[in-house]
């Protein structure tokens, strides 16, 4: 059998999000700041009421940090008619579900340590880290 590979097909949420467990109201609306990189899967960080992309400068303090992660497949077409960055009412996961660690992605390089790291922190605020199913 031969595998398709799709490379340049952006991340969808299915593939991020392995199970919701709070019937759909694991997910809100949040102002989040997009950029060219980002994409579903990123995972964020609360500063001052505006969604960022995690970076390694920020996992020293991520032990305090609410998070989330970009769930909206809307997201693509939002980056598309916008100039960024831009701050943008997108949808993110925020309670209550399981993701797959490796469609998680960050602002920058993190080590397997700090990814660790936050995805503990993710796993204290109810959103489970498994392996990709």
């Amino acid at each position: 059998m031969t595998q398709i590979v799709h490379d340049a097909r952006p991340t969808k949420s299915g593939e991020v999000l392995q199970m919701e467990l709070d019937n759909g109201y694991s997910r809100s609306v949040g102002s989040v700041t997009i950029t060219d990189a980002i994409e579903v899967g990123a995972v964020l960080r609360d500063n001052a009421g505006t969604w960022e992309q995690v970076v390694q400068a920020d996992v020293a303090g991520i032990g305090s940090d609410t998070l989330a992660v970009l769930v909206d497949d809307g997201v693509y077409s939002l980056k598309a008619a916008q100039a960024l960055p831009a701050d943008l009412d997108v949808g993110v996961l925020d309670d209550t579900a399981i993701v797959g660690h490796q469609k998680l992605s960050y602002g920058d390089v993190l080590s397997p340590a700090e990814k660790a790291s936050v995805e503990a922190r993710l796993e204290a605020l109810n959103i489970k880290v498994t392996a990709q199913v």
